[in-house]
């Protein structure tokens, strides 16, 4: 009971009844866990591309200088085709010199591998100072998840109604929430985005666009069962009104119910539309 009494409380504290109802019953039982696989990841990719940058800025420096005396021995090819077993490292640049383009192609990568080897070894101590400290906040933020088993169920299906829902589509949406996902963990956002989803799979097929007139005057009559989110749905209504561009008016129709016009008084007030109340009982 102690649960029921903590979630009332927090849905008429605040509009937001879904939101801060699915926080009350993920708390309640749930256990907080850290998230630390992504973190590793953005690591990872972070110590792979930053060596990339560095080799790329030595080379330049090293070409010219390294392979400007081997073109001077031009002159030495005619005695070296009998004495190149002899001399065999002599023999690789006279070969060369006849393709005077080809030798800084073959020689260039053999340069680059050494100073490629010694940068990552000091990158990997450097990459997780960076991105590892700005990702390890996130690591260390734990997520509160709870095991969706029949108490849960029971305890959304409660909240879905209390949030002008009808009883046979938050039976519905439970339903099929829980098919395929029973007994294990979820989170409030997860458990938002099923809802979403499923809400919308279901509104789909039925769903009409309400028509707005261009220039005559509508009228737009809510009539419903007490419980049914007629107050609610007409606060919706004048606020999708008001950011079309339209001049909405709302008028309290139920003066028998108790609350009924101070209720409708109060989403006026937040759709920022004129609100016209008669005396209780007229």
């Amino acid at each position: 009971m102690a649960f029921f009494k903590k979630l009332k409380d927090r849905l008429f504290r605040s509009s937001s009844k879904l939101e801060e109802g699915l926080d009350a019953i993920v708390e309640d039982g749930g256990v907080q866990e850290a998230q630390t696989e992504v973190d590793a990841s953005f690591t990872d990719v972070a110590q792979i591309e930053e060596p990339k940058k560095l080799p790329s800025e030595e080379p330049p420096a090293v070409e010219p200088p390294s392979y400007e005396p081997l073109i001077d021995a031009p002159a030495m090819e005619e005695p070296a085709t009998e004495e190149a077993p002899d001399q065999p490292v002599e023999a690789k640049p006279t070969e060369n010199n006849t393709s005077e383009p080809i030798q800084p192609e073959d020689l260039e990568p053999e340069a680059l591998e050494e100073p490629a080897k010694a940068p990552p070894k000091s990158d990997d101590n450097a990459g997780p100072g960076l991105i590892g400290r700005l990702m390890g906040r996130r690591a260390q933020a734990p997520v509160m998840r709870r095991t969706l088993d029949d108490d849960m169920l029971e305890q959304l299906e409660e909240l879905l109604i209390a949030s002008d829902m009808g009883v046979d589509t938050a039976l519905r949406v439970t339903a099929n929430l829980a098919e395929g996902r029973y007994g294990k963990k979820l989170s409030v956002e997860e458990i938002k985005q099923l809802l979403s989803d499923e809400i919308t799979r279901i509104m789909e097929p039925v769903a009409k666009p309400l028509p707005i007139y261009p220039k005559t005057p509508q009228v737009v009559l809510v009539v419903g069962v007490n419980g049914s989110g007629k107050t609610t749905t007409i606060g919706k209504l004048a606020s999708q009104f008001r950011a079309a561009g339209k001049s909405v008016i709302v008028a309290a129709g139920d003066t028998f119910r108790a609350a009924a016009v101070e209720q409708l008084q109060i989403w006026g007030e937040r759709a920022g539309v004129p609100v016209l109340t008669a005396p209780e009982g007229s």
